[in-house]
């Protein structure tokens, strides 16, 4: 197995890992945080926010779902909400990072090639490549930590 197919692969378990986590969480419950643990409503919403920037930078046209991303960039607040289900989150997620995964595979030489834009990303990435692998497979399996502690903190399984 290639080191691509492998991240895609990685990819592929680590989305259905995080829609899993959270499918049993009631909506009532989405938004709660604690103390240390971002709520997975805001979690899921990060994630979505993160993968349609990462689509908006590969896809010209590509309109962002997510109508006030700046709510979800680092750190809830605790008062930031998005009015959707939490089988709505799931199933954005699902889309966005289908998509991101379709759209990287796709340029997958050129994306290769370019050294990363981001400035701030310059000292830990040298590729453009590594930016979007990282957001589909280590980006996702940190905050999948982060949901599980949650479901621990609130006495779910």
């Amino acid at each position: 197995m290639k080191l691509l197919e492998y991240h895609s692969n990685l990819g592929t378990w680590m989305r259905e890992y995080v829609k899993d986590v959270v499918a049993d969480i009631n909506d009532s419950r989405i938004w709660k945080r604690h103390e240390f643990f971002n709520s997975p409503g805001w979690t899921m919403m990060h994630l979505i926010v993160e993968g349609e920037l990462a689509l908006s930078k590969l896809v010209d046209d590509y309109e962002l779902k997510v109508k006030h991303p700046d709510n979800f960039f680092s750190g809830s607040d605790g008062q930031s909400t998005s009015g959707l289900s939490i089988r709505d989150m799931v199933d954005t997620f699902d889309d966005v990072y289908t998509r991101l995964d379709k759209e990287v595979s796709a340029r997958l030489q050129q994306l290769r090639e370019a050294p990363i834009s981001d400035e701030e990303l310059k000292v830990v990435l040298t590729k453009e490549l590594d930016y979007y692998l990282h957001l589909l497979t280590t980006h996702l399996a940190m905050h999948c930590d982060a949901l599980l502690k949650w479901r621990f903190a609130s006495g779910l399984k």
